[in-house]
């Protein structure tokens, strides 16, 4: 952002879907009071597009780093993510997600496009061409990148597609479904009708 405003850190922990519609809503994380500025970056989204955080000033930047290749968590977290964004209602232009990968070999803005039209993720999803910007970027966050983990995390097959969830005690559960249509999801009637087949199957 730009060096006369605050960057706004928020965690977001959506660990039930239902609970998002109570009075009693409690938010699980860290409040800084006195929030350091968010670290600037550039980097590529899905549409080759060059993105800088500083596009945003004035808004709310919720970001997250997950990879398209995760077996689990990035899924839930990005469908959470889409979530929160199908239902911000009369806040929706003041608040801005953006998804940044750690795994960048693979992640490339032409698949990142690919992915996310398949899913109907409408926010920027980055990544670059350069490990070491990126590298960077992952520095300036402090985030910390298992690359031996992610290099033996492997997608679903072509035929199937992978239902995940993540439990309160952060233990998850993770099945590959088969499906005649993976890009489009169109094997199952909808969301219910699929974590329904998966949860069913095991």
């Amino acid at each position: 952002m730009g060096d006369s405003s605050k960057a706004v850190l928020l965690v977001l922990c959506f660990l039930l879907a239902g609970c998002s519609g109570s009075d009693d809503l409690e938010i699980l994380g860290t409040e800084y009071r006195d929030p350091p500025n968010a670290p600037g970056f550039t980097l590529e989204n899905q549409f080759g597009e060059e993105i800088s955080l500083s596009d945003f000033d004035g808004k709310v930047v919720v970001v997250a780093f997950i990879y398209t290749s995760c077996p689990d968590v990035c899924l839930i977290i990005s469908s959470n993510l889409d979530y929160v964004n199908q239902n911000l209602g009369e806040h929706v232009e003041m608040i801005e997600f953006v998804s940044i990968t750690i795994d960048p070999a693979r992640d490339t803005a032409a698949h990142l496009l690919e992915w996310t039209s398949a899913r109907g993720y409408e926010w920027d999803h980055l990544t670059h061409e350069r490990g070491s910007v990126i590298q960077a970027v992952w520095d300036d966050w402090n985030v910390v990148v298992d690359a031996e983990h992610i290099a033996n995390s492997l997608p679903p097959e072509e035929a199937e597609v992978r239902f995940a969830v993540l439990f309160p005690d952060n233990s998850s559960l993770t099945s590959d479904n088969p499906c005649q249509d993976p890009f489009n999801l169109t094997c199952f009637e909808d969301g219910g009708d699929f974590a329904s087949s998966a949860l069913i199957d095991n």
